[in-house]
């Protein structure tokens, strides 16, 4: 028994450094200004016009009921995992929509640490017998890039997913 509660303090003990952090973490890896990402920019990827045709954008009240984190990050890594399979035209428009929602993740969750908390998640609820991660990534035939950034998602390191998938765009623009 006394196991039992020393193995739960030790618990909440790494998940408050953990949080603590993740809390300095998010305060030094500030995302950069980016000519891509504006603000009150409205196009396909920033702000389209059928999510803000109210009062409200459709992920703000997302965030506020808090699926933000679930949501923000699922559709990251579809953008990711679809990108170019629609019509391959829009490979790098997909690739950058992914990169937009890990963008207003990463700025929501930096600004208001304790609202959006992913450290502080109850990952136990998750089943056990999960996709193996590189096994999805394979499978999707995502390029090496694309898998690190689904890892660091999954790592809850959305930082890192961010600039991965940036890196990678850069990449693609080059090439061409």
């Amino acid at each position: 028994m006394s196991d039992n509660l020393t193995m739960k303090a030790l618990h909440e003990k790494l998940l408050s450094m953990d949080k603590r952090l993740n809390d300095i973490e998010n305060r030094i890896n500030v995302i950069p200004p980016d000519d891509r990402i504006e603000e009150n920019r409205s196009d396909d990827i920033h702000h389209p016009s059928h999510y803000t045709d109210g009062k409200y954008e459709v992920w703000d009240f997302i965030d506020d009921y808090g699926f933000g984190y679930g949501y923000h990050m699922g559709c990251a890594i579809k953008y990711m995992s679809r990108a170019g399979k629609k019509d391959e035209d829009t490979y790098v428009k997909d690739l950058r929509k992914a990169k937009e929602y890990l963008f207003h993740w990463h700025n929501i969750s930096s600004s208001n640490p304790d609202k959006y908390n992913v450290v502080s998640m109850d990952y136990s609820c998750f089943p056990k017998n999960r996709i193996n991660i590189s096994d999805y990534c394979k499978d999707k035939g995502l390029p090496l890039e694309l898998t690190k950034a689904v890892n660091f998602i999954i790592l809850g390191q959305i930082y890192n997913a961010y600039i991965e998938v940036d890196n990678y765009i850069k990449y693609l623009q080059e090439e061409t």
